[in-house]
């Protein structure tokens, strides 16, 4: 190959494109390793952390609530609905920090037919709920 001037760079670009030498041929072949690491699973997610802030807006009724919160990382949201269930595994109380067992009353944002919201994986402990004498039901 051929060395040309500085000045006809779109010449040698379609020169080396055209016929490459055996050291572009080398790295054009060469796998490159870069320093990813690989994504950890979310099974921990639940019981990692909790959000910022959480407040409990109001009761609505004896099984559901309305709830808003900010995160720095899921976001926000204002007057979610809340429903009571049970809870499927271990997990921490957005609300007090305290553990959650397998089993024990809590409430977690009501999943809609259409959408799943972010928030699944926050719960409220449903004794956190019946303690606070602010939230009865006369209010409603």
């Amino acid at each position: 190959m051929t060395t040309l001037c500085e000045d006809n760079i779109v010449a040698r670009v379609l020169l080396n494109v055209l016929d490459p030498s055996a050291e572009q041929l080398h790295a054009c072949t060469k796998r490159w390793s870069i320093g990813h690491r690989p994504r950890r699973a979310s099974t921990g997610l639940r019981t990692a952390r909790r959000p910022v802030n959480v407040v409990i807006v109001r009761r609505i009724s004896a099984s559901a609530i309305s709830v808003s919160w900010s995160d720095a990382c899921l976001g926000k949201s204002t007057e979610q609905i809340w429903s009571r269930g049970f809870a499927d595994g271990a997990a921490v109380c957005a609300l007090t920090g305290r553990c959650i067992g397998r089993g024990d009353p809590v409430f977690r944002p009501h999943a809609g037919e259409a959408r799943v919201p972010v928030s699944r994986e926050l719960t409220i402990l449903a004794a956190t709920v019946a303690q606070r004498p602010d939230l009865s039901l006369a209010d409603t």
